[in-house]
């Protein structure tokens, strides 16, 4: 019995350096590719099986560790989420145990990137806290300010404007004397979305450019193009349109090399919106169709009711108006679910707007009276007491009579 045991306990010790020996040799060559995207891609499901045998050994944990850091960047291509999850929640329950705080941390702010994909904001919030905490017990200025941009959107997303705008700033003040100009780039490109989503053309405009010419010396291509984008966006907006064709131009070119499916959904969804200003609607129409085909297959819920919305729009411009309806009411569904009052009382008056335009008054009236009470203090933003303005002018304008 005793040698059945000693040859147990062999085997065991056997099968754990194997492991461990896999998951290195992963990592090494995921390190060494000249294209680790495609090597996660055609070896993915090995990869998985080198992970979950890894997380069985937690006294070899730092390599754990490291194939998660290895595989993550690549996660959001696969909308793995359920496994990933898992693999994180074991994960920081082993780091935990161990009281390993910068990998916990760690753990905890990937747990809440992938949280936050799903839309499940509050949750992804409450991880990125715990993050934060655990970076502030570290004094690593720069990661904590790191996460605490991204709580910033989640707070935007939820109608706190000025708090949104606020935890920026502070993430910023904790950088003051660092030199990590990258992080001070992500909290400056993050800061120019809340103002993109405010409707704060200019500062927006001058915010991106700023962080866009840090990435550029970096040489860090996704926020380069992530910057190129809110850059798109102001400039469509503020009718600068030879700079709008110069910006495209370049992005056009980023997406040919990377063939990055999420980029390509983003340009899509801003060129779009650049044809729909110039009044080219049936080009706004392709572009946006396009990213929604795109959308079904990374399931962002916020993307998803954006270009729902922009096709409502669009949709009922071209008097479409069942068209129209259903994407209305679908980004007013989506928005609802994410939580998000000001998208959603937007969507609630362009659905407004096309009641106004079939004369059906009624069911306008009853509309905007609900768009109004859904947003009437439930957010900040500026352009939110601009949309509140134009439903109560819209609801006033009503003929009494049906």
């Amino acid at each position: 019995m005793d040698k059945t045991v000693s040859n147990q306990t062999k085997w065991q010790t056997f099968l754990r350096k194997q492991s461990v020996a896999n998951a290195s040799r992963w990592i090494d060559s995921l390190r060494k590719s000249s294209d680790p995207k495609r090597l996660v891609v055609s070896d993915y499901d090995n990869l998985l099986r080198a992970l979950e045998s890894s997380l069985n050994n937690p006294e070899e944990f730092s390599t754990t560790f490291s194939l998660i850091q290895s595989l993550f960047p690549y996660v959001f291509e696969f909308g793995d989420w359920d496994r990933w999850l898992a693999y994180l929640a074991k994960a920081i329950s082993i780091g935990e145990q161990q009281q390993l705080q910068f990998e916990s941390a760690r753990l905890y702010e990937q747990m809440g990137d992938i949280k936050k994909e799903r839309g499940e904001l509050e949750k992804a919030k409450s991880l990125y806290e715990a993050s934060i905490e655990k970076y502030g017990l570290l004094n690593d200025a720069e990661k904590k300010a790191y996460v605490m941009a991204k709580v910033a959107m989640i707070l935007e997303t939820h109608g706190k404007t000025s708090e949104a705008i606020s935890l920026s700033q502070k993430a910023l003040d904790l950088l003051e004397s660092s030199s990590d100009f990258e992080t001070i780039a992500f909290i400056n490109v993050n800061l120019s979305t809340i103002f993109l989503r405010s409707r704060l053309w200019q500062p927006g405009l001058d915010l991106a450019t700023k962080a866009y010419q840090v990435f550029l010396r970096a040489k860090n291509q996704k926020f380069i193009t992530r910057a190129l984008i809110n850059i798109l966006v102001f400039q469509a907006e503020l009718s600068m349109w030879d700079e709008v064709h110069e910006t495209t131009a370049r992005l056009a070119d980023i997406f040919t090399q990377s063939k990055d499916k999420r980029s390509l959904i983003v340009l899509e969804i801003n060129l779009g919106l650049a044809a729909y200003h110039q009044e080219n609607l049936l080009e706004a129409e392709l572009h946006w169709q396009k990213a929604r085909q795109l959308l079904s297959q990374v399931n962002d819920m916020s993307d998803i009711g954006l270009v729902c919305n922009n096709l409502g729009k669009l949709y009922l411009d071209m008097e479409e108006y069942g068209e129209a309806e259903k994407m209305l009411k679908e980004a007013v569904a989506i928005y609802d679910e994410l939580g998000d009052p000001l998208n959603w009382a937007n969507s609630m008056d362009n659905l407004a707007e096309l009641y106004e335009a079939q004369g059906n008054t009624a069911v306008c009236r009853q509309t905007l009276i609900g768009g109004i009470a859904g947003l009437d203090g439930r957010s900040d933003a500026p352009y939110a007491f601009e949309l509140l303005d134009m439903m109560r002018q819209r609801l006033a304008d009503l003929p009494d009579k049906e």
